[in-house]
């Protein structure tokens, strides 16, 4: 008889298995909330990546550095994107290379427009031509996501 009793789950036994299987509920209810509050984040962040204003290239050019003027601008758009640029040139007998140095700015540089705008803008800073009268172009172009 006593082992038939042993057979017997006790009232512990019970007791036990019930705080194993609610720890497994509340285990499933973290998880499950923490889904869920990861996709509402994502969601998020692509409804703000859709509302983030496009900015096309700057209208002024930067700051330039004494003894250099723009000379001439130009902007143009295509399907994967909008450029603008701008002609620099420098005091009478300063060369091309005078100008860029003087410009300190990477030939070509590309980033990100911003934390939610994807497009990438480039800017760079190059010679017009085979021009030895010390001109030279100085260029930004937004590019569209993907391109």
């Amino acid at each position: 008889m006593s082992g038939s009793q042993d057979a017997l789950p006790s009232v512990a036994d019970n007791a036990k298995d019930r705080r194993h299987g609610r720890r497994w509920r509340e285990v499933g209810v973290t998880i499950g909330a923490l889904a869920v509050t990861a996709c509402l984040v994502y969601v998020f962040i692509g409804v703000l990546s859709m509302l983030a204003p496009v900015s096309g290239p700057p209208t002024d050019p930067p700051a330039l550095p004494d003894g250099l003027r723009v000379i001439d601008s130009d902007s143009g758009c295509a399907s994967g994107g909008c450029t603008r640029s701008w002609t620099i040139g420098g005091s009478p007998g300063m060369t091309a290379d005078e100008i860029v140095r003087a410009l300190d700015q990477p030939e070509s540089d590309c980033g990100h427009r911003g934390s939610f705008d994807w497009g990438r803008r480039c800017t760079g800073v190059g010679r017009v031509g085979d021009t030895v009268d010390g001109t030279v172009v100085l260029w930004v172009e937004d590019r569209d996501p993907g391109k």
